[in-house]
């Protein structure tokens, strides 16, 4: 799984929509979309239902978004830990969004 769609799902879900997500991590709505769609299409559920007045969470966008939630503090934290103990990460996970914790 790419994490890095897990930023635009979770924009999505704070913002309540793909063009104010878009907007906020400052890329373009299609951009938004077409992750969403691939995230949905590895995992084989539909996360959003998609409206006029924006997109909202399916049930099973509910339950992955709260799991989703977390993964950037134990990526973050999983990197810490490999650096404390003298050891240098080959790849760093970087979270743009600023609505992340």
């Amino acid at each position: 799984m790419d994490l890095g769609r897990l930023r635009y799902l979770l924009a999505a879900a704070d913002e309540l929509g793909f063009r104010r997500a878009a907007a906020m991590i400052s890329v373009g709505q299609p951009v938004v979309s077409q992750q969403i769609a691939a995230l949905e299409d590895e995992l084989g559920v539909a996360l959003f239902e998609r409206r006029s007045t924006g997109a909202h969470l399916t049930e099973a966008g509910r339950m992955f978004h709260a799991d989703a939630r977390r993964l950037p503090v134990d990526v973050d934290r999983t990197q810490e830990t490999i650096k404390a103990a003298g050891l240098e990460p080959k790849a760093v996970c970087a979270w743009r969004s600023a609505k992340m914790p």
